[in-house]
């Protein structure tokens, strides 16, 4: 398998997203407030259409508020709010957010245009509690619940001067129906060795910190970005099996354009926001670097 890469530098931006609108969001023709954030679109050559949305922040700007805002392609708001944010529009039409304390009771929930909630709220099953990383709408109408989970493991079993009872995170991907049945279930212990990390085997880590999940209509699997083992997986939603491994220790892939810098590993490092689109293309960014890490 071979694959061109290029790299994506970090830059700074309004935290706006690109969508394509579905289920009709209600059109805001009022006048905009006095405080809503005034701000200037410059099209790069010939945009797709569609929207955008997300959260314009204004911070230490007098007499100006931070909103949650979709606008149009040329800027034009199309819906805005103050008090909620819509979070991110899914498959299904309707737009997803967390809510809920982190670590304690988080869930996600379903709400269309008019902030409405639309359906059950969702959560971890098995006595887990979700993570807010990631979450994903599938066409079947279940879910894709991302967890992070500790167990005290004995390192000395794995690496010579390993500590008996370190405290180690592991990654666990749900799919739960809209009743909150969890149908499939991946922990990551499973099917990742814990030497596959690099950080530093000590006391306590997280060895793999999956940071998105992406449902990958092709073929109906999950692909899984896995931070601190700077490697990108897909899973078999069925057997629970790992199909492939691109970058990391163990990578499967040949890469025809190198990055001047990148030494172990050599492709990405400590990537985030693995999505696959529909011409079958995998993108994702890397983040590059990873300077508190010995041998990266």
């Amino acid at each position: 398998m071979e694959i061109t890469y290029m790299k994506k530098q970090e830059v700074k931006t309004l935290c706006i997203t690109a969508v394509s609108l579905l289920g009709g969001v209600a059109i805001a023709n009022a006048q905009l407030p006095a405080d809503f954030p005034q701000f200037t679109l410059l099209p790069n050559t010939n945009p797709a259409p569609g929207c955008l949305m997300g959260s314009l922040t204004a911070t230490g700007v007098t007499g100006v508020s931070s909103y949650f805002a979709i606008l149009d392609s040329t800027g034009n708001p199309v819906l805005t709010s103050k008090t909620a944010s819509l979070g991110e529009l899914a498959c299904n039409g309707l737009f997803v957010s967390l809510q809920g304390t982190k670590g304690l009771d988080q869930n996600y929930q379903c709400k269309n245009s008019a902030f409405t909630p639309v359906g059950n709220s969702i959560v971890a099953g098995n006595g887990y509690i979700a993570d807010n990383h990631d979450f994903r709408v599938l066409p079947n109408g279940h879910f894709l619940v991302m967890i992070y989970d500790s167990q005290y493991v004995d390192l000395s079993k794995i690496v010579a001067g390993g500590y008996p009872a370190a405290k180690i995170d592991e990654s666990v991907i749900q799919e739960v129906d809209a009743n909150n049945n969890v149908v499939f279930q991946w922990r990551s212990f499973d099917h990742i060795p814990i030497t596959d990390t690099y950080k530093p085997l000590s006391k306590g880590l997280d060895y793999i910190h999956v940071n998105s999940i992406w449902f990958d209509e092709l073929d109906g699997n999950i692909i899984a970005s896995c931070r601190e083992t700077s490697e990108v997986i897909k899973i078999n939603r069925t057997t629970g099996n790992v199909v492939w491994r691109m970058g990391g220790k163990h990578n499967e892939f040949t890469f025809s354009n190198g990055i001047a810098g990148n030494t172990d590993p050599p492709m990405f490092q400590e990537q985030h926001s693995a999505r696959r689109l529909a011409n079958g293309n995998l993108t994702i960014f890397d983040n590059g670097y990873a300077p508190n890490v010995p041998g990266m």
